[in-house]
Order: structure tokens, then C-alpha cells, then sequence
């Protein structure tokens, strides 16, 4: 049995049409020195003065390139002699909005009927909640949705999970707010937020049937959404679904300079060769915009790296 922390990211075009998710798992032990690698590396860049605020990918262009970019492409080289060393694992989903809207929003419609069937078995874990506070916890699936679609790819039987989402949203103002429980029993509890969506994500991990979702067990024992700024996990998870979203737009005709030091900067680790033809079948440009949109509505592609 081991512990394995999971950090995610994504990154939306604007029309909404697709996102790019991107996830980095390993031990803790692993990550925290992994972590320590990236801060060396940034403290030794006297470059990025004493401003720097962090590795924001978004703020990343062509004309601040020589002085951040050496910084991103020394980050990702380290991540990637972690990935190739097997110490550390990642993965790249490319998937629709249609597709992803369609399978979360099946799973956050079956907590929803179960939250408010206070007879059903996840209704009776949190029967203590009022009507007014269950979408709060249903609508938690648009962070529990990458670790409940692939916890089978992130660790084997018996593992446990520490599941670290990105997140800006109003879920951050929860952090220690708590909600009454009682379950079956006649004594109440305090139990913070986040701790009850870990409560939530086990239990949904076991009512999912689906065929292809993951079957073994195993158990999430920390929720935690991390602000982009919190930790280098969570920073390279940007780096990655950013520096990916400009691979698309620069092999789909967007010519801007910006894009393509970023797709240079990431191709080299991936075989992405091979799947360009039929990732850009699922693509066009609008010529209005100027900007890639999804047109395949059941696009899910996962892209793991070169080890």
C-alpha cells in the first residue's frame, strides 16, 4: 500500500469548446523533492528578480521568453528526468466539452439523486445536511471527475490518495468552513468541507458501475483544491496544459511566436507525431476569432509522455 499525492490543472479555449487537463502523481517523498529541485532552479535564475511571482505559463510570450522561458524549459526538463526515472507519472487528456459536460454531468446528476434520497446509502452519510447546502457538495464533481475517471491509472489495490485539484473558484472560501454530521447515529460531528468531499469521493468510487471506469479499491484520504500559486505541482501542471493548448494552436496555423517556443519547449517529450493528424481532424480555425475550437463533440484523447 502506498500514498500517492495527484495534482491536476486545465486549460479552457475560450469559446469552451475543449480543455486540456493535465495530472502529475507520485509519492509524497517524491514530490516534495521534486518541489525542491524546481525552487533551486528558480532561485538560481538571478534573472527573474525579486518580483517573480511564480511559473503563470499564461504570462509567458515571445518578448519575455529570454528571461522566463530558459526558467519553464529547465522545469520541465527536471519533470521529465522524474517521469523517465519512474519516480514521478503524468498524463495529458484532450477532451471536448460536450464529452466531459456529458460524463461529469452524469455522475454529478447520480450524487444528486442519491444526496437528496435520504433513504439511499450515500443519503444516509449526509442526511444531517439541509437541502440548501447539497449543491454545494454535488457540484464538487467537476474536481473529483480526473480522480474518479482515472485513480486505476494513478495507483494500484490499496492505495490511498491525496487528490490536490488547481482551483480559483468560490470552493476555496470553504476551506474551513464545516456542516453538521450524523450518519445513522444520534451523535453530531463538525466535519470541514473538504473533508466531507473526501467522504463523498469514496463513496461515489464504489456506486460507479460503468463499464471502463476504475474497479479497484482504494481510498481517497485528503481533498485539498490548491490555488495556482500554492505549490511547483500544481505550477507544472500548468506549464504542461498550457504549453500543450499552444501545441494545438501553433500545428493548427496560429503563427504567433509565443506559440510555437512553447510547442518546442514540450514536443520533445511527448510522441505527438504519430496522434497530430487525428487530433487536428477534431479541429478548425476560426477565421473570425483567429482561435482553434473543438468540432468533434466525443473528442477524449490521453497522452502520456515518453519514458
Amino acid at each position: 500500500m502506498k500514498t500517492i499525492q495527484v495534482y491536476t490543472d486545465d486549460t479552457r479555449d475560450d469559446k469552451q469548446t475543449f480543455q486540456v487537463i493535465s495530472s502529475i502523481w507520485g509519492e509524497p517523498k517524491i514530490c516534495k523533492a521534486y518541489s525542491d529541485e524546481v525552487d533551486a532552479i528558480i532561485k538560481s535564475n538571478t534573472r527573474l528578480g525579486t518580483d517573480f511571482k511564480g511559473l503563470h505559463s499564461y504570462n509567458l510570450s515571445d518578448k519575455n521568453w529570454l528571461t522566463l522561458g530558459v526558467t519553464f524549459k529547465q522545469v520541465l526538463n527536471k519533470l521529465f528526468e522524474y517521469v523517465s526515472n519512474g519516480k514521478l507519472n503524468l498524463q495529458l487528456t484532450l477532451v471536448s466539452s460536450n464529452r466531459y459536460d456529458a460524463n461529469a454531468g452524469y455522475l454529478k446528476n447520480l450524487i444528486k439523486v442519491q444526496l437528496e434520497d435520504r433513504t439511499s446509502v450515500i443519503g444516509k452519510q449526509f442526511k444531517s445536511l439541509a437541502d440548501t447546502d447539497l449543491p454545494a457538495f454535488y457540484h464538487r464533481i467537476d474536481q473529483l471527475f480526473v480522480y474518479l475517471l482515472y485513480r486505476d491509472k494513478f495507483g494500484d489495490n490499496g492505495d490511498q490518495f491525496e487528490f490536490y485539484p488547481d482551483s480559483t473558484g468560490k470552493i476555496l472560501n470553504y476551506y474551513d468552513k464545516e456542516f453538521p454530521m450524523s450518519g445513522n447515529l444520534p451523535i453530531i460531528w463538525d466535519l470541514e468541507f473538504f473533508e466531507l468531499i473526501k467522504i463523498l469521493g469514496n463513496s461515489l468510487a464504489k456506486v460507479i458501475t460503468l463499464t471502463g471506469w476504475p474497479v479497484k479499491q482504494q481510498e481517497l484520504i485528503k481533498f485539498e483544491p490548491q490555488k495556482w500559486s500554492a505549490n511547483y505541482l500544481t505550477q507544472s501542471c500548468d506549464i504542461l496544459a498550457n504549453f500543450f493548448f499552444n501545441y494545438l494552436r501553433f500545428n493548427l496555423g496560429k503563427t504567433d511566436k509565443k506559440y510555437e517556443l512553447k510547442a518546442s519547449a514540450l514536443t520533445k517529450h511527448f510522441l505527438l507525431d504519430e496522434l497530430l493528424p487525428e487530433i487536428k481532424k477534431s479541429f478548425s480555425l476560426d477565421t473570425t476569432t483567429n482561435e482553434i475550437k473543438c468540432i468533434d463533440q466525443n473528442l477524449l484523447v490521453t497522452i502520456d509522455p515518453i519514458k
